[in-house]
């Protein structure tokens, strides 16, 4: 039976996923040294960047410097002509919790068909005395959620007067989700998990109550990421108060393939302050240096804007992206956007809340698009608009470029800079001594940044008849094309990890594809793969791949020996 399949599927964790050769069926014991080899052990090509000798036959071809992340999440440079093995960030282990609740002393928001007043309180904090004057009635808050989230709602409560059912709601409308809940006269404490609304959407936390001439008091709701309640957070902003941060796993080491890109501000690490804010230079940053600056009295200044990097040269009708790095203390926030700097026509990006987690985070802001009389832009700073806001932050590597996606840091000082394209290959013996021209099969795990960008390829022969695994224009489908037979499956999604494996065979002239574990779909096989002399990996068609591999592997027979 064919394997090409391997029993893959694609995680629901955020960012790459480190690779388990325990999770494919059959086990790939690729460590088995000890061991009789297998079939499936018997790879004549495994690029495994935590392997960093398996890398060695590849020919590097990058002019200058570019960075990229190590395994302790320090920013360094590498040399020209090396493969760039960039330390993304691990599986998240735990979500970032917030208090989802933004009125804990039941001041604004909630809402009901009871008699509520004001109660004695508990521990310190705000009750609630809810009677009922009618069957079937309630008490709500409702709360922006997640779809795919697991959430902890907790409170304490107690029972005053009556004997009627009463159940803890949680519901996408009234009584969608209500388990029931015994009170006594004692304060209690109780805790129950929700999904989030299917599609997202708000959620209604609460009660709803059987019976007329009941009475309770309750005290202390919490909604929260995940599973287990934490301990009370009070909070009256109106906004979700942050609680802890998330965690990781390991950092997971991969190739970083991208295309040329120029960061078109001078001083990457050069801020001005403005309307009152105050700039402090020399801290430590991300790359170890002590570069970064401090931007202080950012609440105290006169206007919401509170500084800005250095200014760009940039052209009218063009689309540019930018990202920043930031530091500040856990749980406040602060916002973000491009804009252009002079010219009549406004053009920036939307306007970015950046929650801080008291460590570097590398922000994003997404993209804009010039006007036709914009020549110049900057990244601008302001005042946070929901949440705890920041009275001082630190910033360091500010970047603006051409085009949609944010890539690597490119350091600048005193004017812009380039950093060349990545060129891997594969070439001469170093190809010939694993590649079987009659039958093999590809497998590739990768991250692609740009799965609804124009044409890229995966992995490519020196022509358009040898495309083992590529991504066309006009569609987020991973494809095979031996010049006369085209395959596609997918779809791809943006900066999530795909696993997409493609087997050829002269004898039978039968290719297959797979996806993320799905079964293959075979087609016909023109041939052409026995021609091929290179493999390039993220070049060779059209677009220079934007993203990471984590696996690329290579064995010399077809997906019905494996």
């Amino acid at each position: 039976m064919s394997q090409l399949g391997l029993g893959l599927s694609l995680s629901k964790n955020k960012g790459a996923v480190p690779f388990n050769p325990l999770s494919l069926n059959p086990y790939l014991l690729f460590d088995s040294q000890s061991s009789m080899e297998g079939t499936l052990e018997a790879t004549t090509l495994d690029l495994d960047p935590s392997v960093p000798s398996s890398l060695d036959v590849i020919t590097a071809a990058r002019a200058g410097v570019a960075t990229y992340t190590d395994e302790s999440g320090l920013i360094q440079s590498a040399t020209a002509n090396t493969v760039r093995v960039d330390h993304t960030q691990g599986a998240e282990l735990t979500p970032t919790v917030y208090q989802r609740v933004g009125y804990t002393d039941f001041s604004s928001g909630w809402v009901g068909t009871v008699t509520s007043a004001a109660g004695s309180g508990v521990d310190g904090y705000d009750s609630r005395i809810l009677t009922t004057t009618g069957n079937g009635q309630y008490y709500q808050y409702n709360i922006a959620t997640v779809a795919d989230q697991t959430y902890a709602f907790s409170f304490k409560a107690r029972r005053l007067s009556g004997s009627g059912a009463i159940e803890a709601m949680m519901a996408n409308g009234v009584g969608d989700s209500t388990p029931s809940i015994t009170l006594t006269t004692d304060w209690q404490e109780f805790e129950f998990t929700i999904g989030g609304r299917v599609g997202g959407g708000n959620i209604g936390i609460g009660f709803l109550f059987a019976s007329s001439g009941d009475s309770i008091e309750f005290s202390q709701p919490q909604l929260e990421e995940g599973t287990t309640a934490s301990s009370f957070v009070a909070n009256t902003t109106g906004s979700p108060k942050f609680i802890t941060g998330a965690t990781y796993g390991p950092r997971v080491p991969m190739m970083l393939i991208e295309p040329s890109a120029t960061n078109l501000l001078p001083n990457s690490s050069s801020f001005a302050n403005v309307n009152g804010s105050i700039n402090t230079t020399g801290f430590d940053a991300p790359d170890g240096s002590n570069d970064a600056q401090k931007i202080s009295n950012i609440n105290g200044a006169t206007d919401p804007m509170v500084a800005w990097s250095s200014l760009a040269t940039l052209s009218p009708s063009t689309q540019y992206s930018g990202s920043i790095f930031v530091k500040g203390t856990a749980g406040e926030s602060i916002r973000f956007y491009l804009r252009r700097a002079f010219g009549g026509a406004m053009a920036n990006s939307p306007y970015l809340n950046v929650i801080l987690d008291g460590s570097w985070q590398k922000v994003e802001m997404g993209s804009m698009t010039t006007a036709s009389d914009n020549s110049n832009g900057r990244v601008f700073i302001f005042q946070a608009s929901s949440g705890t806001p920041a009275d001082e932050v630190y910033l360091w590597g500010a970047q603006l470029e051409t085009g949609s996606v944010a890539t690597s840091y490119i350091p600048t000082s005193g004017s812009a800079a380039t950093r060349a394209k990545d060129d891997l290959s594969i070439t001469g013996s170093a190809f010939s001594d694993f590649y079987n021209t009659s039958e093999g099969t590809f497998y590739v795990e990768g991250v692609d940044r740009q799965a609804t960008g124009s044409s890229h390829p995966y992995i490519v022969g020196q022509s358009t008849s040898q495309f083992f695994i590529y991504k066309n224009d006009g569609n987020t489908l991973v494809t095979n094309y031996d010049g006369t037979n085209i395959l596609s499956l997918g779809p791809i999604v943006d900066n999530q990890l795909f696993r997409a494996a493609v087997s050829y065979k002269t004898s039978g002239s039968v290719k297959s594809l797979s996806f993320n574990g799905t079964s293959e779909v075979d087609q016909p096989y023109s041939g052409n793969f026995a021609a091929t002399n290179i493999l390039k990996i993220g070049h060779g068609y059209t677009d220079v791949f934007s993203g990471h591999f984590r696996r690329i592997i290579y064995w010399p027979t077809h997906s019905d020996s494996l």
